[in-house]
């Protein structure tokens, strides 16, 4: 009976550890990510990054990291992507917030892909979530000034 207890105290003991321990490693992983990051080591971040979301997706932000560092290697279709669960993810308290800048950020994606109009779509949407935000209220202007300015003319052309 008591090694019966000792086996079931030792399982849970080893069991709480390894989770523990997982859980650290994939901490472990995404920061040694940030610090390549930091250091303008990119494809080798994503590759750290990648690994941690591989381990564990439930922290959405870290998409969102993810998605800096494929804009910074031109990968802005999976970078939009990232962006897009963040916006689907995000369920805090201050999400109107938050979204908001995902918007902004997808925004920002589209026109380096050079889709001004879903990037002027983002940015409305974004506005339209957060009227008080300042930084899209003067993106979305000046989006509106370029799309006026230059590619209407080039439409009409």
């Amino acid at each position: 009976m008591i090694q019966k207890d000792i086996r079931n105290y030792f399982f849970i003991i080893t069991t709480i550890s390894f989770l523990n321990v997982g859980a650290q490693d994939v901490e472990a992983i995404f920061q040694r990510g940030n610090s390549l990051h930091m250091d303008g080591k990119y494809e080798e971040a994503l590759m750290y990054v990648d690994s941690s979301l591989n381990m564990d997706s439930s922290l959405y932000q870290r998409f969102h990291f993810r998605a800096e560092l494929k804009a910074k290697l031109g990968l802005y279709e999976s970078a939009i992507e990232d962006v897009d669960r963040c916006i689907s993810r995000c369920t805090c308290s201050t999400r109107n917030y938050h979204v908001s800048n995902y918007y902004l950020d997808r925004a920002s994606l589209r026109l380096l892909m050079g889709d001004t109009l879903e990037a002027l779509n983002d940015a409305n949407r974004s506005v339209n979530l957060k009227s008080g935000n300042w930084k899209a209220l003067n993106y979305r202007s000046g989006l509106y000034e370029y799309y006026l300015n230059y590619e209407a003319v080039a439409i009409s052309v």
